[in-house]
């Protein structure tokens, strides 16, 4: 997978201390701590990666920082902590020593405070070592919001809009990171703990969550409308009379077809909004 980790903003010593490049330690693993709340990616299978490194080893190693009071924060690798965990809970001590790469965010060279140097090195260690998971794209973008603010703050703003920045420096469109957005400021509770649990993907989460930011479709023939956040727009009935009340995902991709038919011109969209006096 080809890395835009950093996007310039790294030079050569300090990208190789933002991935982690150091040598293999074993540290005990009670003195490891995995900083839960600061961190939102996914926890899932961890049964399942505890019979993996049961049966073929443990083939990545952690990324920690020491805090320097005898313990190790996790940067990456939590998943793996806690299926040692596991199996250490059921007698298997193979990994009471835990191999792990220790970073010091010092030689991170960014105009950042400690907590911002950790974030930036929580995403790229995360991307380094593992294919991440939708739940884990959108912990990473709003890891990045947090570093990009810092950054614009202290005076060193990177090039290009936030979108952009974050897009580079994860690897996509600047699209993607717009529909996590969408979802991260729109989704509501459910949507966004089914997205962390693995239970939906990205593409799930956002029609799920487009569809709860429409109205029930009109049945009433003298008004059919469909009444969204931003505007409203007046669409044949017909288009949605089997389906009722409910606008599922199906249906929200006919509506939007629809609007986009109006929205290619003016005159018929002038309209249509004077007819319901909103022009």
């Amino acid at each position: 997978m080809k890395l835009n980790l950093g996007n310039g903003l790294l030079n050569s010593s300090s990208l190789a201390a933002a991935v982690g490049d150091y040598n293999i330690r074993y540290i005990p693993y009670e003195q490891l701590n995995p900083i839960d709340e600061q961190h939102g990616y996914s926890l899932n299978g961890i049964e399942e990666l505890a019979e993996s490194i049961a049966d073929v080893g443990l083939e990545q190693s952690l990324v920690v920082e020491d805090a320097g009071d005898g313990t190790y924060s996790i940067l990456t690798g939590r998943r793996r902590y806690y299926a040692i965990g596991l199996l250490l809970k059921n007698g298997n001590d193979r990994y009471s020593k835990v191999p792990c790469k220790i970073k010091k965010l010092s030689d991170i060279d960014l105009p950042l405070s400690d907590e911002g140097k950790r974030r930036y090195a929580i995403v790229t260690t995360n991307l380094e070592q593992r294919k991440p998971t939708a739940a884990d794209t959108a912990e990473m973008i709003r890891q990045l919001n947090s570093v990009y603010d810092e950054l614009a703050a202290n005076g060193s703003k990177p090039k290009g809009r936030r979108r952009e920045f974050i897009a580079k420096e994860l690897g996509m469109s600047p699209a993607t990171v717009g529909r996590y957005e969408y979802i991260e400021k729109n989704a509501d509770e459910n949507a966004k703990a089914h997205l962390q649990e693995g239970k939906t993907g990205l593409r799930e989460t956002l029609a799920e969550t487009k569809n709860k930011n429409c109205a029930h479709v009109s049945t009433t023939e003298n008004t059919p409308c469909i009444l969204r956040k931003e505007a409203l727009f007046v669409l044949p009935y017909s288009d949605f009379k089997e389906e009722k009340y409910e606008l599922n995902a199906e249906t929200y991709e006919k509506v939007m077809k629809k609007i986009q038919q109006i929205r290619t011109s003016y005159k018929s969209l002038a309209k249509i909004l004077s007819e319901k006096g909103e022009a």
